[in-house]
């Protein structure tokens, strides 16, 4: 994960937000899918300081696992329309990311997306995996 993290930053140019010794938070998605199963997409279009980090933070995404055969697999990003970033373009993504296995996605913070529908056809169980890391930013007094 340190590794990812610190990839992360340096792709980013925000090196100097690792050498802060930031608060990081991970959270692992492990989805099982099935043909007629229901995976419920516990989210709508967001921005990740409205969720576990509490505030600015820069997001990671390792997908660890995706299996061939998902449709809808992929994580749609949008724009704010109004200048208090409260509501997004959600009618169409201005891009959607398709990833496969091993495929890792970092963005700013603020920016709003929200993972697609996934489903699948095939009769055998699918996994949809992914590792979310959220790298806090310090606070300045």
């Amino acid at each position: 994960m340190m590794k990812i993290c610190k990839d992360s930053c340096v792709k980013s140019g925000e090196e100097e937000l690792l050498n802060s010794n930031p608060f990081v938070i991970a959270e692992r998605h492990h989805d099982i899918i099935c043909k007629d199963g229901k995976v419920k997409n516990l989210f709508a279009t967001h921005s990740d300081r409205d969720g576990p980090a509490g505030g600015p933070c820069n997001s990671i995404l390792y997908y660890y696992q995706i299996d061939e055969g998902i449709d809808n697999v992929g994580l749609n990003f949008y724009e704010w329309k109004d200048e208090y970033e409260i509501e997004t373009t959600t009618d169409d993504p201005i891009f959607t990311f398709t990833p496969i296995t091993g495929d890792v996605v970092t963005f700013k913070d603020n920016i709003p997306h929200c993972p697609g529908n996934f489903k699948t056809e095939s009769a055998s169980p699918k996994v949809r995996g992914v590792l979310a890391i959220f790298i806090i930013h310090p606070v300045s007094n």
